[in-house]
């Protein structure tokens, strides 16, 4: 496989409670089976707390009707436009925006409905380390791990599924820390 490089990512922290991190050419199946994974984890809603972060190009009509889903709460969207092409966000699609899952069964609908426009993270972290997550997430420009790598157990997956680089147009960033039990990688 040769060296993908993606323009469009904001940046990733290193940090040193990451045990790996690495991006991969995936498949629409690769995808899917990760995510039924995640929705399936003993973990999850539990000792871990499940964000998606949608990264932009979302009309906010989508905000507003996952809003209206059972399940899940949406924490807050914004549109990603510079001040001055502000006027723009009511006929652009430009939001991104950050989703609580606390029903495993809305794993999926969150993800492919935000995946459908725009790059989606999905994060796993220690429901004593939301506040980190949720403080940059809500920062003008975030990082692209929202600070989830201050807990040594945390899960990042993130799917870019418009990437002109990949030979299948799909690919996935992983990263997980120190102390993610083996069950919880997504390999």
């Amino acid at each position: 496989m040769s060296s993908i490089h993606l323009r469009t990512l904001r940046t990733v922290l290193s940090s040193h409670n990451t045990r790996a991190e690495f991006l991969r050419e995936a498949t629409f199946e690769t995808v899917e089976a990760t995510i039924l994974k995640f929705s399936r984890w003993k973990h999850f809603g539990k000792e871990k707390i499940c964000y998606v972060f949608g990264m932009g190009k979302q009309p906010k009509s989508t905000y507003v009707a996952l809003q209206q889903e059972d399940g899940l709460e949406v924490l807050f969207y914004r549109s990603i436009l510079p001040w001055f092409a502000k006027p723009l966000r009511y006929v652009m699609a430009s939001y991104e925006g950050l989703i609580r899952i606390d029903d495993p069964s809305r794993l999926s609908l969150v993800f492919h409905t935000l995946l459908d426009q725009s790059m989606v993270g999905v994060y796993f972290i220690h429901e004593s380390m939301q506040s980190e997550l949720l403080r940059a997430a809500s920062e003008a420009l975030p990082t692209q791990d929202l600070g989830v790598k201050v807990d040594p157990t945390y899960v990042m997956y993130i799917v870019d599924a418009d990437n002109e680089e990949s030979s299948t147009g799909i690919v996935e960033i992983i990263s997980y820390g120190i102390g993610t039990p083996t069950d919880q990688i997504p390999a």
